[in-house]
């Protein structure tokens, strides 16, 4: 899932809008995704939205009610400069927050770029 799909002013500039707004929402996707025992991936978003993206993913990542579960996603464009970095940030975020997250490389729409 697109998180551009989940805030329609899904802006770098509208950095403290998003985080008010889709933080709850996406928590309570997650949840909800937790107790139908079924996966969440989310897409990471293009390069110049992928510190709000990043932001986002840690907040709701951090939820005490997710523990425990295993379903959490994010889809990474593997083409990206700045892939290692992202899984490598994920992964510090995994064991920060006792979880696990399952990544998805995908080609990405940017790729040529």
């Amino acid at each position: 899932m697109k998180l551009s799909v989940l805030q329609p002013r899904y802006e770098v500039v509208k950095t403290d809008r998003v985080i008010a707004e889709l933080v709850p929402r996406l928590r309570a996707l997650a949840i909800a995704a937790k107790l139908a025992a079924i996966g969440l991936s989310l897409d990471a978003e293009e390069a110049s939205r992928l510190v709000l993206s990043m932001s986002v993913i840690e907040q709701v990542l951090a939820t005490p009610k997710l523990a425990g579960w295993d379903g959490f996603g994010v889809v990474v464009q593997a083409y990206g400069p700045r892939a290692g970095g992202v899984i490598d940030h994920l992964y510090g975020l995994a064991q920060r927050h006792d979880r696990q997250i399952t990544i998805r490389l995908v080609k990405g729409a940017y790729w040529d770029s």
